[in-house]
């Protein structure tokens, strides 16, 4: 039936990511290579960190879902940067519902990916994400700071999405497990 073939198919999964682990190299002293030098497992549709919803007969897996939507947000979101800059640069939009429409996408895919990585509050690239929420936020109070904030948030927004991951992920001092 459809349980027994999920499960099949979770299993099949398992087993082909366990097949394609690399050996872990050995250094002259017998240690294991450091991580940076050791390829990360491939993904599989039947991953055990995540809820798997073929497991209840569904036909797709939560983290395949939740990518695609925050594929689908961030397009969103780059639509809402645009159309917050053309008015500021004095198409015939109102300011207000701009900003607003930034904000909300921004919010959106926040909560997206927070959903996908509940410790990301205790990350950079976490407090990076709420400082520029609250900078689109004030906007909404101070419509004169709106032009210099928009380009202040866009540059750092560049800068820091092509930081290296090692910053971007580090955690926050004090927030170490």
């Amino acid at each position: 039936s459809c349980d027994s073939n999920a499960r099949r198919f979770k299993m099949a999964g398992r087993q082909a990511a366990q097949a394609a682990q690399p050996e872990r190299s050995e250094t002259s002293a017998g240690a294991s290579a450091p991580p940076y030098l050791v390829e990360p497992p491939s993904p599989t549709l039947a991953d055990d960190t995540s809820l798997d919803l073929l497991e209840y007969g569904l036909p797709f897996n939560l983290p395949l879902l939740r990518r695609w939507l925050d594929v689908l947000l961030r397009g969103l979101h780059l639509l809402t940067i645009v159309v917050l800059g053309a008015a500021l640069l004095g198409a015939p939009l109102e300011l207000r519902a701009a900003i607003l429409a930034m904000l909300g996408s921004g919010v959106t895919l926040f909560a997206i990916q927070f959903w996908g990585r509940p410790d990301l509050f205790l990350q950079w690239s976490g407090l990076s994400l709420l400082i520029k929420l609250g900078l689109v936020a004030l906007m909404l109070v101070m419509p004169g700071t709106a032009q210099p904030l928009f380009w202040g948030i866009l540059i750092w927004s560049v800068i820091f999405a092509h930081a290296p991951a090692t910053f971007r992920h580090r955690r926050l001092a004090g927030t170490d497990d």
